[in-house]
C-alpha cells in the first residue's frame, strides 16, 4: 500500500506540472483520427512530423506506426524528439486534470485518505488515451537513439510507454495493478541489480500471451529508464548486457521540474 500511496501522490504533483507547463492533446473521434492516419500515412516519417500543429498526436503516431525500423531510425535527433514527445502529449488527457488533483488534495468527497487514492487512481487510468506506441518504442530500442537523444524526452517517452500498459493492464480480465504488484515484492527489485525482465515479470505477476503488447512496453520503458540510471540493459536480446553511454552528471527531469532520481527512489526502482 505504502508504494501506492508514494505514486498515486507523486502522480497528483507531475499532472499538476503538466497542467502549469501547459502540456495539451487534441480530442477528436476516432473516426476522424483514422482518416487523418490513412491520409498522412502517405507521406514520410519526417514529412508526417511536419504535421504535428494541425493533425492530432493519435493519427501522427498512427501514421508514424506504418513506417520501418529503419526509416524511423533514420530520422533526425530533432524528430526523433518530437516523436517522443508527441508520444507523451497524445497520452494524457490533460484538460480534466486539475479539478481532480485538487479534489483529492482537499478531499473534497469526504472519502478517506486510502479511499480517496484509489478513487484518483481509477481516474487517472482514465485519462490515459490508447495511442500506437511502435515508433516511440522502435527509437527507445535503438542504441544511437538511446545515446544521443535529450534524456528529458526519453524519460517522458518511458512514463507515457508505463501509462500507455497501466491502462491496457487495468481493462484487462482480471485487472492486473502493476505499481501494486512491484510494491509486493521481496526483497524489492531496483534498476541497477535487477534485470529488465525480472522487474517487468514482478509487474505483471503472472505474464501471459494476453499481455504481449504491455509486456513489450514495460520491457522497452523499463531499459530506457535503466539506461537514463546508468544501469547495463540487454538491449540485443543476446544475453549480454552493457551500460549505454550518455552524457556525464546529466540532470534529468520529468516534465521538465520532476527530477528522475527522486521519482525512482520514491518508488522503490
Amino acid at each position: 500500500m505504502k508504494t501506492n500511496r508514494i505514486f498515486v501522490t507523486l502522480l497528483v504533483a507531475v499532472l499538476f506540472l503538466i497542467t502549469s507547463c501547459e502540456f495539451f492533446t487534441h480530442s477528436l473521434g476516432e473516426g476522424f483520427a483514422r482518416d487523418q492516419a490513412k491520409l498522412l500515412a502517405k507521406s514520410s516519417a519526417s514529412s508526417i512530423l511536419t504535421a504535428s500543429g494541425s493533425m492530432s498526436e493519435k493519427a501522427i503516431l498512427e501514421a508514424l506506426g506504418t513506417k520501418s525500423k529503419e526509416e524511423l531510425k533514420g530520422l533526425s535527433k530533432s524528430d526523433k524528439e518530437t516523436v517522443l514527445n508527441i508520444t507523451f502529449d497524445g497520452s494524457l488527457n490533460t484538460s480534466q486534470i486539475a479539478p481532480l488533483a485538487d479534489e483529492f488534495l482537499n478531499n473534497q468527497s469526504g472519502t478517506s485518505p486510502e479511499q480517496g487514492m484509489q478513487n484518483l487512481a481509477n481516474q487517472l487510468v482514465d485519462l490515459i488515451t490508447p495511442v500506437n506506441t511502435s515508433a516511440a518504442q522502435e527509437l527507445l530500442n535503438d542504441q544511437q537513439t538511446l545515446e544521443t537523444v535529450a534524456g528529458n524526452q526519453l524519460a517522458n517517452a518511458a512514463f507515457a510507454l508505463l501509462a500507455q500498459s497501466a491502462k491496457e493492464l487495468n481493462n484487462s480480465s482480471p485487472p492486473i495493478d502493476i505499481m501494486g504488484n512491484m510494491g509486493n515484492q521481496e526483497p524489492p527489485l531496483n534498476l541497477q541489480t535487477s534485470t529488465t525482465q525480472d522487474i517487468v515479470d514482478a509487474m505483471l505477476d503472472n505474464p501471459t500471451s494476453a499481455n504481449e503488447n504491455a509486456s513489450d512496453q514495460l520491457v522497452t520503458a523499463i531499459n530506457t529508464l535503466k539506461v537514463l540510471s546508468g544501469a547495463p540493459i540487454d538491449l540485443d536480446g543476446n544475453g549480454t548486457t552493457e551500460v549505454v553511454p550518455r552524457p556525464e552528471n546529466e540532470d534529468i527531469t520529468l516534465f521538465g521540474a520532476l527530477p528522475l532520481t527522486d521519482l525512482l527512489s520514491q518508488i522503490g526502482l
